[in-house]
């Protein structure tokens, strides 16, 4: 058998030549008022071939110390807004340690101009933390 030695480059090419790159966006948000559970950065990386989502912050970091998986809840013209779940934690409040089902979050991104909104809403409850600011996109 006879070796061609670029023939593993032909192939990786080829391969590279049909996946598209995934988007990572990286937002600077400014909670609003308390915005206790708005992290000032957060990080989403989106494969738009598989649809795949995956978030960091250092909200997560803490509760998981692993990026978790999210969705993509709105992608038009204007704008995408991705949504995740931190379920299943322990939030120390003062004394207290407390068990909460989780947090919903929610990021959008204005596509024009990379302006960025966020929420966050405890499972089960009305209230909700919001926070404004910017996003990179790579």
């Amino acid at each position: 058998m006879k070796f061609i030695p670029f023939l593993p480059t032909l192939l990786l090419a080829g391969t590279i030549a049909t996946v598209a790159p995934a988007k990572t966006y990286t937002c600077e948000i400014t909670p609003a008022g308390s915005g206790a559970w708005i992290p000032e950065v957060v990080v989403v990386n989106h494969d738009e071939s598989t649809g795949k989502v995956v978030v960091l912050d250092p909200i997560i970091k803490f509760y998981k110390d692993a990026p978790i998986e999210g969705r993509v809840g709105t992608d038009n013209a204007r704008r995408t807004t991705f949504n995740w779940v931190l379920e299943d934690i322990t939030v120390v409040a003062g004394a207290q340690r407390v068990f909460v089902n989780g947090f919903s979050f929610s990021l959008t991104v204005r596509k024009a101009s990379h302006r960025a909104s966020m929420s966050s809403t405890p499972l089960g409850y009305a209230n909700r933390d919001r926070g404004d600011g910017r996003c990179t996109v790579e």
